[in-house]
């Protein structure tokens, strides 16, 4: 299966500023840095899985991961 790497990253980064979340306030809830962020965001770096569901939560809203579970 093909990612498209630089379109996960346009959406991830549009779904961020819908949130009104800086790159800065996403890494410190994903525990990442700001750099790690934007390499995802521009398509340079792709998040292993765990960077990844944390994203996930921290853009749907839901305040824990055990909500999921």
């Amino acid at each position: 299966m093909h990612i498209n790497l630089n379109a996960m990253g346009t959406r991830m980064k549009r779904r961020r500023k819908e949130l009104k979340m800086s790159q800065a306030e996403l890494a410190e809830k994903v525990n990442v840095s700001n750099n790690h962020i934007s390499s995802i965001e521009t398509g340079k770096q792709i998040p292993s899985l765990t960077t990844f569901v944390k994203i996930c939560v921290s853009a749907s809203g839901i305040r824990s991961l055990k909500a999921l579970l």
